[in-house]
């Protein structure tokens, strides 16, 4: 496990310093799943070119919600529902 301490991957590391750590983790410990955890509040599509133009592949995104919650976040949030739009095209 890689724990990224410079905040959420998908605002705060640059393209180089995202490579750059993925290689590191390839190297070293030749995964053969590497999952990436994101805040909760995160676009899905930065995060998903990072990792393609990385040259790894996509296999899923799985949005996370609470049943009494999700109805309520998608009309409030323009970026829960692009998660939930995300996990069900890259499935």
């Amino acid at each position: 496990m890689v724990e990224l301490t410079s905040g959420c991957i998908c605002c705060s590391i640059d393209d180089y310093r995202f490579d750059l750590a993925i290689q590191e983790i390839i190297d070293t410990a030749k995964p053969h799943l590497i999952v990436i955890e994101s805040t909760g509040l995160a676009d899905p599509e930065p995060l998903a070119y990072r990792v393609k133009s990385a040259g790894l592949g996509l296999d899923a995104s799985s949005p996370w919600s609470t049943r009494p919650n999700v109805e309520r976040q998608l009309d409030e949030t323009r970026v829960a529902r692009a998660q939930i739009e995300a996990a069900t095209s890259w499935s």
